[in-house]
């Protein structure tokens, strides 16, 4: 339980500390959010609940799972989220995951569930494989506390030659040692037209302590393809790294520029060759 008060008023919900922004947020991992909580659910959203407060939305929900406090699966559930601009707007009828903390009312001492503009809330239909079961049980398993907090670097432009880095095929702004976390890199490069990448990190990723102990993203099937594929497109993308390899610029969805890359590689290739051959 976090160390803050809340007060019920009149009907008004009111804090004893400045509510934090979506701008103010911290990028934290999906991990870090299981961590952080207080409680942590998939729930059906049923109704918002009547409440005469201008600044939250009352909701009541039905709990498939629970995985931290809070009541157990099958019952009904009811909890604030902020009904600012900058709050998640939960529909009727739909399922997420959600986490958040629990208060404790200073006028009569009961629970108060609280998802706050900087929590954790997804539609399960648009999570991946590995973050649901990461909430179902490998988050748990991985063990809170035990690798460095998973929120997102503020030196996003460092280049992976630069710091510790165990994984062969690391090229680019990404390693899985030590669960090295860049969203913001990967963000940079999906608003470039030409290829497509995901947030491998956020999608695939769980961190966990490998067999030596040491903390790195675990490497599965999906989470290397996805690695591999942003690392390939980053390299034919933005001309701070040389393409070694023509099957790189198959990372770009566009016809014309994968033409183009695989000439640019041909002909540099040629270039080298025919320098070669002078020596």
């Amino acid at each position: 339980m976090k160390g803050f008060t809340l007060v019920l008023l009149m009907g008004v919900l009111s804090f004893s500390y400045s509510e934090a922004t979506c701008a103010g947020c911290s990028v934290r991992h999906a991990q870090q959010h299981y961590c952080d909580a207080d409680f942590a659910m998939n729930i059906t959203i049923l109704k918002e609940v009547n409440y005469e407060g201008y600044k939250y939305r009352l909701y009541q929900g039905r709990i498939l799972k629970s995985w931290k406090e809070g009541p157990s699966a099958g019952g009904k559930f009811k909890f604030f989220a902020p009904s600012s601009i900058c709050g998640t707007y939960f529909v009727t009828g739909e399922t997420y995951i959600v986490t958040g903390t629990k208060e404790i009312s200073v006028e009569d001492g009961k629970n108060i569930w609280l998802h706050g503009s900087c929590d954790y809330a997804s539609l399960v239909s648009e999570m991946s494989e590995q973050q649901r079961l990461g909430f179902k049980r490998e988050y748990k398993r991985a063990g809170c506390g035990e690798c460095r907090d998973l929120e997102a670097k503020v030196a996003y432009g460092m280049k992976v030659e630069d710091m510790a880095n165990d994984y062969s095929s690391a090229a680019t702004y990404w390693t899985p040692t030590d669960c090295y976390y860049n969203p913001k890199k990967t963000q940079e490069f999906q608003a470039r037209s030409g290829f497509t990448i995901e947030d491998c990190e956020n999608i695939y990723g769980l961190c966990q302590r490998n067999q030596e102990g040491d903390c790195e993203w675990k490497l599965t099937d999906q989470y290397e393809a996805c690695f591999k594929h942003r690392d390939d497109a980053v390299i034919v993308a933005s001309g701070d790294f040389a393409v070694s390899d023509i099957e790189q610029c198959d990372a770009f969805t566009n016809k014309r520029k994968k033409r183009k890359c695989r000439k640019q590689f041909n002909d540099n290739r040629d270039a080298y060759d025919e320098m070669f051959m002078t020596l």
